[in-house]
């Protein structure tokens, strides 16, 4: 099978074959649960051009990319799999090409700009789930972007690649490169500390004294599938605290840690146990700090 030919096979019916049920369905794109991580709502949209974009991690691509993505396969690799579930396509004349200019497609996702934190609902939201201002606006920064031709605003968190995770009360997205991000407090600390999101790191330095805030760096993983990229850097460390969530992905990286790490393991998640991350446990400590207060 050509690479053209396997560009017409219908994305959302591979998906479907692969055992992936759409979520949701709209004028310009099926929304599907991402093939690659486990997830509670969809973030893997399939557009009516047979693309794909994963807005988890900022992965995109055709039928091909994905085969070779989802089952570490090569190109060619790719096509006989394609070639051997999909046999008609093989009869498929392709539709020859127009010699005429075809203008460039536009992304569905774009950073328009990077700045400092200004947006005054971006703060309040921020301290609506516990985090000071003045911690948000050293480690965040605000980010102007258009989505399916839409624009929007949201704090964003950069990693060691140059991407960056993007939130807001209505959006949690990332930007390709998907990576951890690790934030050094200083040459020698030899404690580390490791979170799934950047709000249970915004968490953990909003509850921490200032003078504390220095004392171990810090790993923030933007999804336990980037474990792997972090067990080199935390075996430097002669300690290492686990602040992941309560759940099975959770427990899954820390357990990932203490199996590939000499270092001196510690799990923090059961002091926020009957929550499911720190973030949460933060939220939940603040409302009833409010509820003190009114009384």
């Amino acid at each position: 099978m050509t690479i053209e030919k396997a560009k017409h096979i219908p994305l959302v019916e591979f998906l479907q074959s692969q055992g992936f049920a759409p979520v949701k369905h709209t004028i310009k794109y099926t929304m599907f649960k991402s093939p690659f991580r486990e997830e509670r709502t969809g973030s893997f949209a399939v557009y009516e051009n047979n693309t794909w974009y994963d807005f988890g991690s900022g992965d995109h691509g055709d039928i091909i990319e994905l085969v070779k993505m989802m089952y570490g396969l090569s190109t060619s690799e790719a096509l006989k799999r394609l070639a051997f579930s999909y046999p008609s396509f093989d009869d498929l004349t392709p539709v020859p090409k127009r010699a005429t200019s075809v203008a460039k497609q536009e992304t569905p996702f774009d950073i328009i700009s990077i700045s400092s934190i200004e947006t005054k609902y971006l703060i309040a939201y921020a301290k609506g789930r516990g985090i000071w201002p003045s911690i948000l606006k050293a480690e965040c920064q605000e980010a102007k972007y258009k989505l399916n031709g839409k624009c929007y605003t949201a704090l964003c968190f950069i990693n060691n690649s140059g991407g960056y995770e993007f939130r807001s009360k209505t959006i949690k997205i990332s930007s390709a490169p998907k990576d951890i991000s690790l934030r050094k407090r200083g040459e020698s600390n030899k404690e580390c500390c490791v979170f799934e999101g950047f709000f249970d790191y915004l968490s953990y330095l909003s509850m921490m004294l200032p003078s504390q805030r220095n004392e171990r760096d810090c790993i923030i993983l933007n999804s336990t599938a980037m474990i792997n990229k972090a067990i080199d850097i935390l075996k430097n460390y002669d300690t290492i605290h686990c602040y992941l969530d309560n759940d099975e992905s959770g427990r899954k990286a820390t357990n990932v840690i203490v199996e590939m790490c000499e270092s001196i393991v510690i799990d923090h998640a059961l002091a926020y146990d009957g929550f499911t991350d720190l973030n949460e446990m933060l939220c939940a400590q603040e409302k009833q700090r409010k509820m003190l207060w009114e009384i």
